[in-house]
C-alpha cells in the first residue's frame, strides 16, 4: 500500500498540525505503507530525507518565509509547488490514498489528484479550516473558501476532525452538503514524551508552548499571571513565536512583576522541547479555541497538571480538579485564582501530575489514530 500526504507544514515548521504530520506517517510506515510526505523546504533542510521507516518526506521551494506561520499567498504557492511534485511521484506509481492535512489549501491538491489520477483522499481537519472556527478572525476567509471547502468535502472519500466539539462544528457545515464528518483525536508520543522526578520547590514554572498568536490569548495569559504571581514566586516560560511577539514584549517590559519572571524561548527542537516540559511544573492554555491542542497532550504526557480555557479539545483533556482546572475565559481572574491554588496545593498538584499521564497512556495514541484513519483501505488489501 502507498499514500501520499499532505502538508505545508512538517517540524520544523508550524505547529500542531505538522507534528500530528510526523507522528502519525511514522505509524503509517510502521503498518508497512509506503508514505510519502510533500510539505514545505525551508533554509537549512534536505529537500528529501527518510524521516522513518518507510516515510519520505519532499519538500517543496515555496513562498514562505517564516518557520512558524505561513501567510494565503504562500500556501497558495505551495499549492503549485506541491502538486507539481504529486504529479512527479505519481509517475512512478499511483497512490491508493491522498491524505489532507487541512481543507484549504492541501484539500485543492487532493482533489486535483482525486479527478485526474482517481487518488481518492481523506481531509484532516485541524481548525482554521472549518467554517464557525474563530469567526471574529475568520468569518471572511471562511466565506471566500467556502465554495472551494464545498468541493474538497463533498468529494473526499472520508473528512476528520481532530477533536468531537471540532467535528460538531464542522457538521454544521457539512450537514448542508450531504457530507458527515468523524471525529478522530490526536495521539502523542508517550515513549518521548515522559514525566521526570521533580518536586515543586520555588519558583514554580509555568509553562506554555505554541505559536504567539491572538488565538492562543497570551496577553490576558501574562495580565493573569501578573496578578498570581505578586509575590513573584513562580516564573512563566512562552515557547515559540509569532506575530504577536512584540506585543508580548512590551506588555513584560512595562510590568517590573513580568519583567522578573517570564523568560521567552524560541522555537526548538523535539529533544529539547521535551526538556522544557520536564523542566516546567504546570502547562496553561488560555487559547480562544482549539482544535485537539497537541501541546496540551504532550505536557500531560510528561506528566504536568494543565490549567486550560474551557473550550473544545481543552475540556476533552482536562478534567477539572483530576488533572488540572478549567476555567471560563468570561470570569474575571478565573485563572490566575487557579494559577495561585496550584502553587499552594502541593498534594493535589502531584496527584494532577499523574493523573495526567495516566489519560494520556490510556486514552491517546498516534498508533490508534493512525490506524483509524486508514481502516479501510487496510481492510480492503
Amino acid at each position: 500500500m502507498r499514500i501520499l500526504v499532505l502538508n505545508y507544514e512538517y517540524p520544523p515548521l508550524g505547529g500542531g498540525a505538522g507534528n500530528a504530520t510526523c507522528f502519525l506517517s511514522r505509524e503509517w510506515g510502521r503498518m508497512g505503507i509506503t508514505t510519502d510526505v510533500i510539505t514545505t523546504w525551508f533554509s537549512g533542510l534536505d529537500e528529501i530525507s527518510a524521516e522513518h521507516d518507510n516515510v519520505t518526506v519532499y519538500r517543496v521551494k515555496s513562498l514562505r518565509k517564516k518557520m512558524e506561520q505561513s501567510n494565503p499567498v504562500e500556501m497558495l504557492s505551495y499549492v503549485v509547488v506541491a502538486y507539481r511534485k504529486a504529479v512527479h511521484l505519481i509517475s512512478k506509481g499511483n497512490y491508493d490514498l491522498t491524505i489532507a492535512f487541512f481543507s484549504i489549501p492541501c484539500g485543492l491538491i487532493a482533489y486535483r489528484l482525486l479527478k485526474k489520477y482517481t487518488v481518492p483522499y481523506i481531509v484532516l481537519l485541524r481548525g482554521g479550516d472549518v467554517p464557525g472556527f474563530l469567526p471574529e478572525e475568520l468569518s471572511v476567509m471562511h466565506t471566500i473558501t467556502m465554495p472551494f471547502t464545498k468541493t474538497v468535502w463533498k468529494n473526499a472519500q472520508r473528512i476528520i476532525a481532530n477533536s468531537y466539539r471540532l467535528r460538531d462544528l464542522a457538521n454544521e457545515a457539512a450537514v448542508k452538503l450531504k457530507c458527515i464528518v468523524e471525529a478522530i483525536p490526536n495521539g502523542v508520543d508517550v515513549s518521548f514524551f515522559k514525566p521526570v522526578s521533580h518536586d515543586c520547590k520555588k519558583p514554580f514554572v509555568f509553562l506554555f508552548v505554541g505559536r504567539f498568536v491572538n488565538q492562543k490569548n497570551l496577553l490576558y495569559l501574562l495580565s493573569q499571571f501578573e496578578i498570581a504571581n505578586m509575590e513573584k514566586n513562580a516564573c512563566l516560560v512562552l515557547t515559540g513565536d509569532g506575530p504577536e511577539k512584540e506585543k508580548i514584549i512590551e506588555k513584560i517590559e512595562s510590568s517590573p512583576v513580568l519583567k522578573d519572571s517570564v523568560i521567552l524561548k524560541p522555537w526548538t527542537c523535539k529533544k529539547e522541547l521535551s526538556f522544557i516540559y520536564q523542566s516546567a511544573h504546570c502547562f496553561v492554555n488560555p487559547s480562544i479555541d482549539e482544535g485537539m491542542p497537541n501541546a496540551v497532550l504532550e505536557a500531560m504526557a510528561c506528566g504536568l497538571p494543565v490549567i486550560a480555557s474551557n473550550i473544545g479539545g481543552n475540556n476533552e483533556l482536562v478534567i477539572h480538579g483530576k488533572n488540572g482546572y478549567i476555567f471560563n475565559l468570561e470570569d474575571v481572574n478565573s485563572l490566575s485564582d487557579y494559577m495561585k491554588r496550584i502553587i499552594i496545593e502541593n498534594k493535589q498538584y502531584k496527584s494532577m501530575a499523574s493523573y495526567s499521564r495516566d489519560i494520556v497512556e490510556k486514552q491517546y495514541s498516534w498508533t490508534v489514530s493512525a490506524k483509524s484513519i486508514v481502516k479501510e483501505q487496510v481492510n480492503a488489501v
